[in-house]
């Protein structure tokens, strides 16, 4: 049965009882009771199914299209491809966070008006950014939902609460509109070619970025109750990560500590550099990528003893390049290149081979460095090779699709391996999230591919070809897209920079990825 005729047959008693005369009165009352006791079940099923949160909507759809195991007719609604809903679609007020009564804790987008916009295809392609706060945690909601009817987004998989009190508890839903349609975004190929700027930028009148927050039926964040918590303590001993390369966290406020999931609600500890022995060389740890690590090397230094760092700055360039960080007796040196990865189509792989790593005493001489460097970095110091580098490629590239990130690895390859080589141990590091409101408009467009969604199908494409091209004996990969995906908005500086906090974190996560570079060193011998 149709909306329209479940309307109709609901409003027959009624609309039955027009034109009728004064002898029929006491039949017309007869049936206004009637009709009146036949509503009564229908009105006690919308209070007694709806959860609180989603309070009470007059709706004529099937009452099984407020439960999570819907099963609809293919019909459209009446709304579907107008004009208004293609400019409507982009809009988070077009948009609700409704809580579900299913068996297990789960949510649904969908549209305000789910009657006009029943199962509509143009909404099909809406991408969405999803966290749940706990009162004590902020979790991503990294599944995919699933669609049923089109438009109607269900998310069932939710991450339980780790720490929380008690074996139950609930969540706010903060949901981000990211946009409301956006043909290949999901799959990180939104054009057929490597580079999609010039494909994808004219053709978003309806596809631009949105970011704006979607709440529930009455304003406010949807409130999801029953969800689990696992009831950890907070110093119980968890058992180390073994791989950073998916790391998806947890943020505990407000002491603002990050905990890593192994599993589901199985936290894992980031394993901790050893001390290096008293009379051993020091190591030579080098920062190779964007600005992001221009921020993490402060971080790091401090959290291996490197102490004050000395910077150079490169001509025509507005901040420092290049870093040089160590004290008399530290047991690591610590420095930083910048460089811009934007891709083969901008011509800059000569870039990569514009430093020399064959040792510190090469970087430090092909640098504009100033002539008082500490006085820890002794000509001893000089010699040593590389331990450990660290590189990223940023997010300059915003034009890159999949195929174009594969593309530009593959000719940069040869450049990377000599860097690797020149390395005992290598860790490229995703691209963190950025936060597309905050890109100034002199930047043009970039949110149309500078976004969340389209930097983890980049960050993807990059770690398989670290996996398959490099030899993952020596080199490994590091997550802290999902670790940053997590943050709130109070811990970004801007656009594509955070908080010292997080850059704090980040040299946690450094340094937990060069001891277990240590570790595979040591049953390769």
């Amino acid at each position: 049965m149709s909306p329209e005729s479940l309307s109709s047959t609901i409003y027959a008693p009624l609309s039955r009882a027009a034109g009728v005369s004064q002898p029929g009165l006491l039949l017309l009352r007869r049936r206004f009771v009637l009709a009146a006791a036949a509503l009564v079940p229908l009105i006690f099923v919308a209070f007694t199914v709806s959860p609180p949160d989603r309070g009470w909507t007059s709706s004529f759809l099937p009452q099984a299209y407020l439960s999570d195991a819907a099963s609809l007719p293919p019909a459209a609604g009446p709304g579907c491809a107008s004009p208004s809903l293609l400019a409507a679609r982009n809009n988070a007020n077009f948009w609700r966070v409704e809580v579900l009564s299913s068996s297990t804790p789960s949510f649904a987008i969908r549209p305000s008006d789910p009657e006009t916009y029943y199962n509509c295809p143009e909404l099909a392609l809406a991408t969405f950014t999803v966290r749940l706060h706990y009162p004590n945690e902020t979790h991503l909601v990294a599944c995919q939902p699933r669609q049923g009817p089109l438009g109607r987004y269900i998310y069932s998989d939710l991450p339980d609460a780790l720490y929380e009190p008690g074996r139950t508890t609930s969540a706010e839903v903060e949901a981000l509109l990211e946009f409301g349609h956006f043909s290949g975004l999901a799959s990180g190929q939104p054009c057929a070619a490597a580079s999609c700027r010039e494909a994808v930028y004219q053709s978003l009148n309806s596809g631009a970025w949105s970011g704006k927050e979607i709440f529930g039926i009455n304003g406010h964040r949807a409130q999801v109750a029953g969800l689990s918590s696992a009831s950890l303590r907070q110093d119980d001993v968890a058992p180390e990560c073994t791989t950073l390369a998916d790391l998806p966290s947890t943020l505990l406020m407000p002491n603002r500590r990050f905990v890593y999931k192994a599993e589901a609600n199985k936290p894992c500890s980031l394993p901790e550099l050893p001390s290096l022995a008293p009379a051993s060389q020091p190591k030579w740890i080098h920062l190779f990528g964007d600005s992001n690590f221009r921020h993490a090397i402060v971080s790091l230094a401090q959290l291996l003893g490197a102490g004050e760092c000395t910077w150079a700055t490169l001509p025509k360039e507005p901040y420092p390049t290049h870093a040089v960080c160590g004290n008399a007796g530290s047991e690591y040196i610590v420095t930083f290149a910048f460089v811009w990865f934007k891709g083969p189509r901008f011509g800059n792989v000569t870039d990569y081979d514009s430093e020399n790593l064959s040792s510190l005493a090469q970087f430090i001489r092909g640098m504009p460095f100033a002539a008082n460097l500490p006085a820890a970095i002794t000509a001893a110091m000089l010699n040593m090779s590389m331990s450990h580098l660290f590189i990223t490629t940023g997010s300059h590239a915003p034009q890159l699709s999949v195929q174009g990130m594969q593309a530009s690895l593959d000719e940069y390859g040869d450049a990377f391996q000599r860097k690797i080589d020149q390395s005992s141990a290598t860790t490229f590091v995703a691209v963190p999230s950025v936060d597309p409101a905050r890109i100034p408009t002199s930047y043009g467009n970039q949110a149309a591919l500078r976004n969340s969604i389209m930097i983890q199908r980049q960050n993807e494409a990059q770690q398989q070809w670290v996996q398959s091209t490099l030899d993952t004996h020596k080199v490994d990969y590091l997550d802290v897209f999902s670790m940053t995906r997590a943050l709130p908005d109070a811990a970004r500086r801007d656009s594509v920079h955070f908080q010292p906090f997080v850059y704090e974190e980040w040299a946690n996560l450094f340094a937990a990825a060069m001891e277990l570079a240590r570790r595979r060193q040591e049953t390769t011998l």
